[in-house]
């Protein structure tokens, strides 16, 4: 029970204020037109001291109408709430609307106070005992305890301390966030200090000296002082009513309605929507006008059905919202919708995509998948990775959901859809399987094509030449990404054996040529070049340009070569290449010359049989050796008699 905050809900002048009091011996009317009004314009706090230093913390909420707004405000951050209703009124307008505010907002747990018990007889007080009960039927407060109480008189009020000191609440709290983000619900300046904003903590904790930012003015500032329930700490957690001293800003540059957080948070004008619509707007078109308040913060919005079929009776919907101005959501996020008067509640609900695109056509599967993914964070993160164009950052993520990467990657861990690669900068970039299969299908394709129109080309392309083939689907804005990306495809084809390795290039196994007369007739040409050339060997770039006087381009030429080199026709060592009829030819030649004369044969003498230079003689004896065909003894070679057997072999 440290970190927890228990608010009131009621009708005006239902004795919310003076039940606090008698809890608590805290006013929570500090503002004096609420004391010459007799009634809560703004959000009062108070606090009760249990001991191990733990407080119960109460938030006091308005019941007049007209500060409806200032209600929601302080209903967003409990946990528990207080339904109070006077026994001489009993329920009353304001009763049932904050009830059903409550319930929009997502609180599960409460109790209901019956107060001034000692302004009605028995007969009274067992009759608005009954409304009540049968009130609560349906939502969170059905089958939850009823108090009657005389806050003035103190009737009832030490039962319902134990009860609210004794309860096992630990139960019940919201579920643990993981970054640090407060609605502003107060500001004020405090002399030496400078500025100090109050809210309740909705995730995770500060500290003294924290950096944090505020929005939507986007500025860094620092914390300087926590007091929380009267007391300076160092730090405090979620769930805590806090005031925050903060320097790097001008109490005139923060207002009420401004998040105070330590991370981004998405920024969007439109957000998906899980909405519960009340009984005040079942016969309303499928667009309407309406202020959306969220936090501390309210504003105009559109609200677009996007259900099929509209149904006067159906109150639970998927909408989307468009916001006049831009504004910042977390998925899981509850809110309440007012009319465009701001004078009743017409629905409320949850955030379930904080940046969703504009759905231009509305159909049941986007509401299956949005219904799907409002209670499902992993079916979100799918959804989102499939319908979004570009590769997405697991930081999308991280904001959207205000969760920690390491929760994220786990969730992803889990699927059978999407996976995620770690770039060379660190960056975690997620992707559809999907996605992936039709990149190597687009890659792969176009790397036939090209193979069909340059069968010459046996030893592939290079990966810069695979990035234009796929480019098209690598749709990330960073060309380091994409690079990565494709890096990641190539792997996966590579064990898939649906691609070839040759040094920095790549090709598809067992690649077939069909080649054409024009290149039939090129490749002739070429090999009578080389034949032309004798036994001596010839630097590729040289003999080029001696092709080019021949017709034939300086690339086709390369291509040739490589050609035949995969034909075994070009035989390379060192820095010449020999056309292998000539090098046939030398071998014949190192033979007779040995089996005609008693020991070895020496570099001079092979030179001038081939007419040569010594240069050329020498790689050939290197090629002959590294084959096997001739042995080394000093300056001398040799015929090894076992070359037959080995070649066999």
């Amino acid at each position: 029970m440290e970190h927890f905050i228990i608010g009131t809900a009621g009708h005006i002048d239902h004795g919310k204020t003076s039940l606090i009091k008698a809890l608590t011996n805290m006013d929570c009317d500090t503002h004096p037109e609420e004391k010459k009004r007799g009634i809560t314009i703004n959000l009062g706090f108070a606090y009760l001291p249990l001991k191990d230093d733990k407080y119960l913390a109460f938030v006091d909420v308005p019941g007049h109408h007209r500060f409806i707004s200032n209600m929601i405000s302080g209903v967003s951050g409990i946990d528990f709430v207080m339904l109070i209703v006077a026994a001489n009124d009993g329920v009353m307008p304001q009763t049932i609307e904050h009830l059903k505010i409550c319930s929009l907002l997502g609180i599960k747990n409460g109790i209901v106070v019956i107060n001034k018990k000692d302004m009605v007889d028995d007969d009274m007080l067992e009759l608005c005992t009954e409304e009540v009960s049968e009130l609560v039927k349906g939502t969170f407060l059905e089958d939850k305890p009823i108090f009657q109480v005389s806050s003035l008189r103190g009737d009832g009020i030490k039962e319902l301390k134990e009860y609210l000191q004794d309860e096992d609440y630990d139960l019940i709290l919201k579920e643990k966030q993981d970054f640090f983000r407060m609605y502003v619900d107060r500001v004020f300046n405090v002399s030496g200090f400078g500025a100090v904003a109050t809210g309740t903590i909705l995730a995770d904790a500060i500290g003294t000296n924290d950096v944090i930012k505020l929005l939507p003015n986007d500025n860094e500032v620092r914390i300087r002082q926590i007091q929380r329930h009267g007391k300076t700490v160092d730090t405090a957690q979620q769930g805590s009513r806090v005031a925050i001293n903060i320097t790097g800003i001008k109490k005139r540059d923060i207002q009420l309605g401004d998040i105070l957080t330590k991370t981004d948070l998405p920024k969007s004008s439109r957000i998906d929507v899980k909405l519960t619509l009340l009984e005040a707007i079942k016969d309303n078109a499928k667009r309407f006008d309406a202020i959306l308040l969220i936090g501390t913060n309210k504003m105009s919005v559109q609200v677009k059905l996007l259900d099929k079929d509209f149904e006067g009776s159906k109150e639970k919907r998927v909408a989307q919202i468009y916001l006049k101005e831009d504004w910042y959501f977390v998925k899981g996020e509850h809110f309440i919708l007012r009319n465009t008067s701001s004078d009743t509640t017409i629905g409320g609900g949850v955030v379930i995509d904080p940046l969703p695109l504009n759905h231009k056509k509305k159909s049941e599967k986007l509401v299956e998948a949005l219904e799907k993914y409002a209670e499902d964070n992993l079916a979100y993160i799918e959804f989102k990775v499939n319908e979004r164009i570009h590769l997405t950052s697991v930081d999308y993520f991280v904001n959207a959901l205000q969760m920690k990467e390491e929760k994220v990657l786990v969730l992803i861990d889990q699927s059978e859809s999407i996976r995620y690669l770690k770039s060379r900068q660190g960056v975690k970039f997620i992707f559809d399987k999907k996605q992936i299969s039709r990149i190597k299908h687009i890659l792969l394709q176009n790397l036939e094509k090209y193979h069909k129109n340059n069968p010459l080309n046996v030893t592939g392309v290079s990966k810069k030449k695979l990035a234009l083939f796929a480019e098209n689907s690598l749709n990330s804005s960073d060309a380091a990404t994409n690079d990565e990306i494709l890096g990641f495809v190539i792997e996966e084809l590579e064990e898939e054996k649906q691609l070839s390795r040759i040094a920095n290039n790549w090709k598809l196994p067992n690649q077939k040529t069909e080649l054409s007369d024009v290149e039939k007739k090129q490749i002739k040409l070429v090999e009578a070049l080389l034949l032309e050339n004798g036994m001596s060997g010839f630097d590729i770039e040289k003999m080029a340009k001696e092709a080019s006087y021949e017709g034939i381009e300086e690339k086709t030429f390369k291509h040739i070569i490589k050609f035949l080199g995969s034909q075994k026709k070009i035989i390379r060592h060192g820095d010449l290449s020999f056309y292998h009829v000539m090098v046939d030819r030398a071998r014949k030649t190192v033979s007779k010359f040995l089996s005609e004369n008693k020991g070895g044969i020496t570099v001079s003498q092979f030179r001038d049989l081939i007419d040569g230079n010594r240069k050329v003689a020498i790689q050939l004896f290197e090629i002959f050796e590294g084959e096997k065909f001739l042995l080394r003894k000093g300056d001398e070679r040799f015929l090894n008699p076992n070359f037959h057997k080995i070649i066999k072999h």
